[in-house]
This record gives structure tokens, C-alpha cells and sequence, in this order.
């Protein structure tokens, strides 16, 4: 089964959450706010794309396939992503401008960092688990 695509998006996000990480760790990020929510909803497309095509093309396919310890693999990724994109979704509309930003700027880097790290093992997970099965 075809993954690059996968981890080509898997990249675009590591690089969108790497650059907001170098701005927010500024003493005073301000400057780079409008930035930092363009940086968000950019992430938020990808994420929406990558799900998409998960959601629509691998998971189904490799769930109704003759592989059953792949089909059961698949069907738990698919069941813990809708928690994480309801997270990240939350993350995204809570600070996608810059003035819901600069409202809640005081919990903006812990909630960053505690969901970036979650797609991060996300990832991680999918790379040395799944789509390694599927090759």
C-alpha cells in the first residue's frame, strides 16, 4: 500500500509545529502571533487532507482486508484518532486568530506543547507500526 503521501503530510505538520515551537519559546512572542495562527489553521488543512484520505482510502481498505492482525492494527488507529483530532480541533479554534490568541496567551504554549507532543506520538506510531505492516 501506498504511504508516502502519508508521510509527506506527516512532514508538513512536524515542520508547521517546529516553527510555531521557535516562536512561542521567544520571551515575548507577540510580534510573531499572526504568524503563529497562520501556522495553526495551515496545520489544521493538512490534518483535515491527511484524515480524509485515512479515513476515506487506508483504514477501510486495509480494515475489509484478508490481513487480520493489520484489519484489527487499523481499526484501533482509527478508533484513537477521533480523540486526538477533537483535541487538536479544540487547540485550533481556541487560538486560530490572533486575537483569541492574545485572549488566552497565558495557556497558549503548555496547550501547544501538550498537543503537538500528541500528534507527535501519533505520528511516530503510525510510521513504525502501521505503515510499516502495510510495506
Amino acid at each position: 500500500m501506498f504511504t508516502e503521501r502519508y508521510l509527506v503530510q506527516h512532514n508538513e505538520v512536524r515542520d508547521l509545529m517546529k516553527s510555531i515551537e521557535v516562536k512561542m519559546a521567544k520571551a515575548d512572542f507577540t510580534p510573531d502571533m499572526a504568524a503563529i495562527t497562520l501556522e495553526i489553521n495551515k496545520m489544521a488543512g493538512v490534518l483535515r487532507v491527511h484524515l480524509s484520505g485515512e479515513d476515506q482510502y487506508l483504514y477501510p481498505t486495509l480494515i475489509k482486508g484478508n490481513d487480520q492482525a493489520l484489519s484489527k492494527m487499523a481499526k484501533e488507529y482509527q478508533d484513537e484518532m477521533g480523540g486526538l483530532f477533537e483535541t487538536f480541533t479544540e487547540f485550533k479554534n481556541k487560538y486560530n486568530t490572533k486575537a483569541k490568541l492574545t485572549e488566552h496567551q497565558a495557556t497558549f504554549v503548555t496547550e501547544a506543547k501538550a498537543v503537538f507532543m500528541a500528534i507527535r506520538k501519533r505520528m511516530e506510531k503510525e510510521e513504525k507500526g502501521l505503515y510499516l505492516a502495510i510495506c
